[in-house]
């Protein structure tokens, strides 16, 4: 291959990077836009007295899609942030069904899903939506990563 033949390949490669690492700001900004984020239930909290409740998860440990590739394992240690602490009780009895759904999910991941800050934007946001849908009654207010390992 010639020397203009690999610049042109390379630059190309490099916009159709920069192409979709825009698109991902772009779904990352919408969604924030959409949820309308979590500030405004921490400053409820604070203004009502009530110090935030979190629930501790057990590890989550995960293989992720490699599309025959080699094994690649993502390891969690999450906490649930809750609204009333009367819900911890709601949260450790649908223990099995948030773990569930949250494995499920991340059976489906690949490796790029989770590249940089956005990625893990991205898993906070979807995990913090699965939980919620799994424990409807509770006003989960946030997920906090303890520890993320990807090996």
């Amino acid at each position: 291959m010639s020397g203009a033949g690999w610049r042109t390949s390379s630059i190309a490669r490099v916009r159709v990077i920069a192409m979709a690492r825009a698109r991902l700001f772009a779904r990352i900004c919408a969604t924030a836009l959409l949820l309308g984020g979590t500030a405004p239930l921490h400053a409820q909290e604070e203004e009502a007295g009530q110090p935030p409740v979190f629930v501790d998860l057990p590890q989550i440990i995960s293989n992720l899609d490699t599309d025959g590739r080699r094994q690649r394992f993502i390891l969690l240690n999450l906490s649930l942030e809750i609204a009333h602490a009367e819900d911890a009780e709601v949260i450790e009895h649908e223990m099995p069904r948030i773990q569930d759904v949250l494995q499920a999910y991340l059976r489906d991941l690949t490796l790029e899903d989770l590249d940089g800050s956005a990625g893990t934007y991205e898993l906070r946001e979807a995990l913090l939506h699965r939980v919620r849908l799994a424990v409807p009654p509770v006003e989960v207010d946030g997920l906090l990563f303890r520890e993320v390992l990807i090996q």
